[in-house]
Formats: structure tokens, C-alpha cells, sequence
């Protein structure tokens, strides 16, 4: 039984990535305000059906996406012991998709992957604590919630080129940004 739902969840996984990429082809025909569900399936040959068992719209679909980057970046510096290293990791690859994300970033529309980003890193960061055996009180919390904030600023404005630099330049200004009280925990 294990099995099956591992290959039907690498399936949703390569169906996900399908879907990204082939958004991405339409924004070069489109902008991200006009691109639709039936563009995106159509331009990866895949059905509407898989599109929905995948997310619910396109944001949900860059939600799902920067969501599952977030968790394979934290989980390779998590391996590697290299915590610091974590926002290289995630810059590095979201730099293929840049020009989806600053789309969709700046589309009028609801349920921007702005927030959701926020929200993803920093409960990836809250569960890195739980499971480290770490305490933070409301003020690092607090903390933590700013820096999120702070680093989705960053990644935003560097997607829109408002901020030039490869991603170990973006990476280590968003790693300068973390306060004191936080790298303590998070970076042991």
C-alpha cells in the first residue's frame, strides 16, 4: 500500500513540475492576470482533471510549488548541517522560474504567492525548531515572523529585478537579515 501512494505522489510531484514549466511558456505569449488553467494544460499536455487533483487554480499551483522548494531546500541544508546555507539553496531554485514568480507577484489577483511564501518559511522555520528541541518565546516568534516577512521582500524584489545579483549575492543578504536572537536558534 506504501508503495502506491509513493508513486502516485512522485507522479503529482512530476505533474506539478509539468505544470510549472508549461505556465511558464505562456507567460511568453501572456500576462499572469490572463493566463488560464486551459493555457497551462493545454501548453503541458496534460488534462484539466490532472490539473485539479494537482491544485485548485494557478496560484495554488505556485503556492504548491514554492512550498515543496522551500521543504527540498531546508532539507539539504538540514542533511548537510549547513542551516546558513538554506536561503542559497531555496534562491538557487526558484532562479529558473524568476520570471513566473515576479508574474504572478505582481498580478492584481488573489492568494499571491507573497503570503503563502511567508507563511510556508515561516512555519518550515517553527517546525525546525520543534524538532531540535528548541524554545522560542512570543518576542522571537515575533522575530521570526518579521524576518519571514523580510526574506519573501527580498526574494519579491529580486524576482522583479529591482535587486541584481546571482543567487549567492540574494542569499546572503537575506541570511544578513536575520536578527541576532534568531540565528542563534535556527543556525545552532
Amino acid at each position: 500500500m506504501r508503495k502506491r501512494s509513493s508513486i502516485s505522489l512522485n507522479k503529482k510531484t512530476n505533474n506539478l513540475h509539468r505544470f510549472i514549466a508549461a505556465a511558464s511558456t505562456c507567460l511568453e505569449r501572456t500576462t499572469f492576470d490572463k493566463l488560464t488553467v486551459w493555457q497551462i494544460v493545454s501548453e503541458a499536455g496534460l488534462s484539466r482533471q490532472t490539473f485539479y487533483r494537482c491544485c485548485n487554480n494557478k496560484f495554488d499551483l505556485l503556492n504548491r510549488y514554492i512550498s515543496e522548494l522551500i521543504e527540498l531546500s531546508f532539507n539539504r541544508a538540514e542533511k548537510e548541517g549547513a542551516m546558513s546555507r538554506f536561503p542559497e539553496y531555496l534562491v538557487r531554485q526558484l532562479e529558473p522560474e524568476r520570471e513566473l514568480f515576479a508574474a504572478a507577484g505582481i498580478s492584481g489577483e488573489y492568494e499571491s504567492p507573497v503570503s503563502t511564501t511567508k507563511r510556508s518559511l515561516y512555519n518550515r522555520f517553527m517546525k525546525y525548531v520543534f524538532e531540535n528541541g528548541c524554545r522560542m518565546d512570543r518576542y522571537q516568534e515575533d522575530l521570526l515572523d518579521v524576518y519571514c516577512e523580510a526574506f519573501v521582500y527580498i526574494l519579491r524584489r529580486w524576482c522583479l529585478h529591482d535587486i541584481e545579483g546571482d543567487s549567492a549575492d540574494i542569499a546572503a543578504r537575506i541570511l544578513d537579515m536575520m536578527p541576532v536572537k534568531i540565528k542563534k536558534i535556527l543556525l545552532l
